[in-house]
């Protein structure tokens, strides 16, 4: 059994500087990548990619993009259905859940420029989309009228 510890520091393919990779020995048709992330607190988190993906498809580096993209994009359904309710669907029609599904593309893509822009260097700029979501989605409103009968309404936000 490999101890990850002690390969060697020439043996690792650096990613990005923060990530390094080292390919096992294939055994049995299956590939086998070790993922060693360095933390915020300088210490190594260790993973392992298991595929069977044929070794010439791509190259170690390759297979890490290519799964931390797909876990980006189940990361996003996972927030889709939490956040903007898409495991309820109101219809079975292709046409309706066509809508539905681009409303939330769109709403999940004005929110993301609405947190970049509106919210950078506010304490809300790190706050999730949940979050985000649930409070903005109950506002509390107060709507008064004016001597000129004009209404002014004012919005309350509180986070916790």
């Amino acid at each position: 059994m490999l101890q990850v510890k002690s390969v060697k520091k020439s043996e690792w393919e650096d990613v990005d500087g923060c990530i390094d990779l080292f390919e096992l020995p294939t055994t049995d048709g299956l590939w086998y990548i070790i993922v060693r992330t360095l933390t915020k607190k300088g210490d190594f988190e260790y993973t392992m990619l298991v595929s069977n993906m044929p070794l010439n498809q791509m190259s170690a580096v390759g297979m890490f993009y290519f799964y931390n993209q797909r876990q980006t994009i189940e990361t996003f359904f996972k927030t889709c259905k939490s956040v903007y309710h898409i495991k309820n669907l109101r219809t079975r029609k292709f046409d309706g859940i066509h809508a539905f599904l681009w409303f939330v593309f769109i709403t999940n893509n004005l929110l993301s420029w609405f947190k970049s822009t509106m919210l950078s260097e506010t304490k809300l700029e790190d706050v999730g989309t949940k979050t985000l979501v649930d409070k903005l989605g109950s506002l509390v409103a107060e709507v008064r009228r004016t001597a000129n009968k004009a209404k002014r309404a004012r919005f309350f936000l509180q986070l916790e």
